[in-house]
């Protein structure tokens, strides 16, 4: 109990300047964002050592906040980096696509939608003829059909949801393919000489 009502201290000390670390420290989890302060100051780990620096240096909080945003840069430079090599490679793949002169390969996007409507065709066919064929042939079953199609569903919901996503993407990739081509090769283009 010393510990927490010493942890408290070091909470309500902070508060004024970090708010949010202040109350961290100062609630039910103060031990464990203490030690992550104490780490911060360089101290033992005690409360009494964190607040004796906290109080004798008030640079502390500075170089604190200061250690913060420098972490909080690199996570975020770290996630943009990350992105960009993403995009990147996604951006090679189409290139590589586009400048290919394999068929099938220049047009994977537009079978891969036939495909995705198709299969969605079928799908909903089969359960449509399901649910006439037992709604004339047995209408008493028809409430337990019903849910069982809820569980179905729910299960599908998840792979019809990964293949519409990037039948999305393939889509809008597509268009914006055909829109960079009529820019750099339209009619008005090509009078102006570009």
């Amino acid at each position: 109990m010393g510990c927490f009502v010493s942890w408290a201290k070091v909470g309500n000390f902070l508060k004024s300047s970090l708010p949010i670390l202040g109350t961290a420290i100062g609630g039910p989890a103060g031990g464990i964002a203490g030690k992550l302060i104490s780490v911060a100051l360089g101290t033992d780990g005690s409360p009494e050592s964190a607040l004796k620096v906290l109080q004798q240096d008030p640079d502390a909080i500075l170089k604190y906040k200061l250690a913060e945003l420098e972490t909080n840069r690199d996570v975020v430079v770290a996630s943009y980096e990350a992105q960009q090599a993403i995009i990147e490679t996604v951006n090679q793949t189409i290139r590589s696509e586009h400048n290919s002169h394999d068929p099938f390969v220049r047009r994977w996007r537009p079978f891969y939608g036939y495909a995705i409507a198709i299969s969605w065709f079928i799908q909903m066919t089969g359960f449509t003829i399901m649910f006439v064929y037992v709604a004339i042939t047995e209408p008493k079953s028809l409430a337990a059909l019903v849910q069982q199609f809820a569980v179905l569903s729910g299960s599908l919901l998840t792979l019809w949801g990964v293949a519409l996503a990037v039948l999305g993407v393939s889509v809008h990739k597509r268009s914006q393919d055909k829109q960079q081509n009529l820019e750099s090769n339209g009619f008005f283009n090509k009078l102006m000489g570009k």
